[in-house]
């Protein structure tokens, strides 16, 4: 039985480390799967805007990254039975659990390069390409970061950007099989070692506050 926190209308999936890179491991190949992992802004962000949320639920599992989103199920009175995790440590841990192509996307130009050496230089599982993460999401600029995953062919798609969900949800039939994993924007410059201080857990309090005005910051815990 799989237990879920139900926050933001988001079903954030409690599976310890391992169980994600296992459950990596036997997705069907051959298909395109998308994995969130979700920051308290944007499972606020989803319970603004109807069509977010939308593209959120889209998505096969959805993640808490970091500690944000379980600050403010905490403040709800939520409670995750398994120990927090972020990009930093899956990626790591997915390529050490089996083999596999990754593509990085995101970051200032030269970040995911940087983020590829940090963790792949240490690996036996490559990272076969990469692009910035602030390319124009329309036009020539976009076309060409498609074509250029379907180059790679990789197994594994990070994708850094705030905007991610929406972008996967606008490409989706154009992009190539594998699993997209959508991430916050700054998780790019983390996994590659240089990012800014971590925001003090003091503004997702305030995040906290300002969701429980919205009478949909009711959580639940439901099994399926």
């Amino acid at each position: 039985m799989k237990k879920y926190n139900m926050l933001f209308n988001l079903p954030i999936s409690d599976l310890s480390l391992e169980e994600v890179c296992l459950l990596a491991q036997k997705r069907p190949r051959g298909a395109l799967w998308v994995w969130l992992m979700a920051d308290a802004a944007l499972a606020l962000r989803a319970q603004r805007r109807s069509e977010v949320l939308d593209d959120c639920l889209a998505c096969q599992r959805v993640f808490a990254e970091g500690q944000s989103i379980r600050v403010v199920a905490a403040r709800l009175g939520q409670t995750f039975r398994e120990k927090a995790f972020s990009v930093p440590e899956l990626m790591p841990a997915l390529m050490a659990s089996g083999t596999g192509r990754y593509f990085f996307i995101g970051g200032r130009s030269g970040v995911a390069r940087r983020a590829a050496v940090a963790v792949s230089g240490r690996l036996p599982c490559p990272v076969v390409g990469g692009v910035k993460g602030d390319f124009c999401r329309k036009g020539r600029e976009n076309a060409a970061v498609l074509m250029r995953i379907w180059e790679c062919q990789p197994d594994f798609v990070l994708v850094c950007m705030d905007d991610g969900v929406t972008w996967l949800s606008d490409n989706r039939h154009n992009l190539p099989p594998a699993l997209y994993i959508l991430a916050p924007s700054d998780a790019m410059a983390r996994l590659a070692g240089c990012a800014e201080k971590d925001e003090p857990l003091e503004r997702w309090r305030d995040l906290y506050r300002r969701a429980a005005l919205c009478r949909r910051a009711k959580g639940k815990i439901i099994n399926e």
